[in-house]
């Protein structure tokens, strides 16, 4: 009996859960304000008639989740989504007396605002604490970018800059993890068009549209200019390797072993990839 009543009060307690869980996204209040701070407007007065405490000051996290990998039928793959959105989402209810977090997430992922108190400032790392969380209710990778301590009128535009990163870190192909602008700054500013940009890609096209050039300067850059490592890597001699940058050195205007020729490379790199990734035609002559 005793074992009985242990288990109708589990019951009970994950039924009411589960109930209160239902409530809240039907009611849709804290997606609403999410949605309305994301879009600039004032949501306070609707935030007050829902019942939902406001701060100031909000961390804004952008999310987007591998989709599930549940068979070939579309049907499996979209019943364990939702399953994975709703322990999410579960994860993120806040407890009563405490401002709310506020998600507007879907199966895909979205945006999540995050009430900053003063206590915060001490912890650095408790974003990338809840995007481990996250990623373990979810059971699948994460990928993530933060944008920290934003004053609740300024919400539309530190979503855009999130999703900006997302979208720098997708095309660089960074391992899933959590990412701020600070991580890419370098790429977050050679992906705004410019003729310095045009200028720096012209000038080391024959490079980047040579397979074993370009293979080669990534490898190296990777190996962090180990040319020993270089070598290994593309299954070539230490001598090939040395005649390949020799050869960059001679088509660019950029050395591979100094320590400018070595920036602007990486640079035209970054956005090549870029480019390529948002199918953006490359620039195919020097400058005029």
């Amino acid at each position: 009996m005793r074992l009985q009543e242990m288990y109708l009060a589990e019951l009970a307690t994950s039924y009411q859960a589960e109930r209160d869980a239902i409530a809240e996204e039907r009611s849709g209040a804290a997606p609403l304000i999410a949605r309305l701070l994301i879009l600039g407007q004032d949501a306070r007065s609707d935030a007050d008639r829902l019942g939902t405490e406001l701060v100031d000051n909000y961390d804004v996290l952008a999310l987007r989740v591998s989709p599930a990998d549940a068979g070939p039928a579309p049907a499996v793959r979209a019943i364990a989504e939702r399953r994975r959105l709703h322990r999410m989402l579960a994860l993120l209810r806040t407890d009563s007396g405490r401002p709310a977090v506020l998600p507007l997430l879907d199966r895909h992922g979205g945006h999540v605002l995050i009430p900053r108190s003063d206590g915060d400032a001490t912890s650095p790392d408790r974003l990338d604490r809840l995007l481990a969380a996250l990623r373990s209710a979810a059971g699948a990778a994460i990928q993530g970018a933060a944008v920290e301590n934003i004053p609740i009128g300024e919400m539309q535009a530190a979503v855009r800059q999130a999703d900006e990163v997302l979208d720098l870190v997708e095309a660089l192909q960074v391992p899933a993890g959590l990412h701020r602008p600070a991580d890419v700054f370098m790429a977050y500013q050679l992906s705004r068009p410019g003729p310095g940009v045009d200028a720096l890609l012209a000038s080391t096209t024959q490079v980047l549209h040579q397979a074993d050039l370009r293979a080669t300067l990534e490898q190296y850059f990777d190996c962090d200019l180990d040319r020993g490592r270089t070598a290994r890597r593309l299954g070539v001699h230490p001598n090939t390797v040395n005649n390949r940058l020799n050869r960059i050195a001679e088509l660019t205007p950029y050395s591979p072993f100094s320590v400018v020729g070595i920036t602007c490379l990486s640079a035209a790199l970054t956005v090549d990839r870029l480019r390529r990734t948002r199918g953006e035609a490359p620039v195919d002559g020097p400058p005029g």
